[in-house]
Formats: structure tokens, C-alpha cells, sequence
């Protein structure tokens, strides 16, 4: 086996794992939609009893409402990005024709 088969094999089988997350990402998707349902749900509550609600229950609850969304930002945009970035580096190497071999 020489290098360059070695690196191909390599770089298919760094490519290839991604799939091992797969489960992971359909968890977290599971998780967005259960946060999202949520977030309606005390948004519902929030303007049913908003006359009769105090401040601070107020600012407690909005607070509450901008953690969930910052908490299901997160996890979606920095996981995008990311596999953005895989796929330009993995198309421009292979442009190239250089291997794919991140770390």
C-alpha cells in the first residue's frame, strides 16, 4: 500500500465517520422542536396574563423566553457553520487535488 492509498483510505474513512454523529444531530433536532413547542407555550401564557402579571414575573419570564431562543440558536447555527466550512474546505482541496485530511 503507498501513500497515496493510504491517504485516500484515510481521508474516506475520516469523511465516513461523520455518519456516527447522525444520531446525535437527530436528537438534537428532536430537541430544537421540543424547545420551539415551548417557547410558544409560555409565549401563550405570557400574553393570556400579561394585565395581571407583576414586573419582575414579567422580566423573569421574557428572560426565560430569550434564554430558550439563544439556547436553540446555538446549538443550530454554530453545527451549520461548521459543516459549511467541511464542505467548502473538502471542495476546494478537491479542486485542487490535494487529499482531505482535517483534524
Amino acid at each position: 500500500m503507498n501513500d497515496r492509498s493510504l491517504e485516500f483510505f484515510i481521508e474516506k474513512l475520516l469523511f465516513a465517520s461523520r455518519w456516527l454523529l447522525a444520531p446525535l444531530y437527530l436528537g438534537l433536532a428532536i430537541a430544537l422542536v421540543a424547545l420551539g413547542v415551548k417557547i410558544f407555550q409560555e409565549s401563550w401564557h405570557l400574553i393570556s396574563a400579561i394585565l395581571v402579571t407583576k414586573e419582575k414575573d414579567l422580566v423573569l419570564i421574557i428572560l426565560a423566553l430569550v434564554d430558550m431562543v439563544l439556547v436553540g440558536r446555538s446549538a443550530d447555527h454554530g453545527d451549520v457553520q461548521r459543516l459549511r466550512k467541511l464542505r467548502l474546505q473538502h471542495r476546494h482541496r478537491r479542486e485542487r487535488g490535494k487529499a482531505f485530511v482535517a483534524w
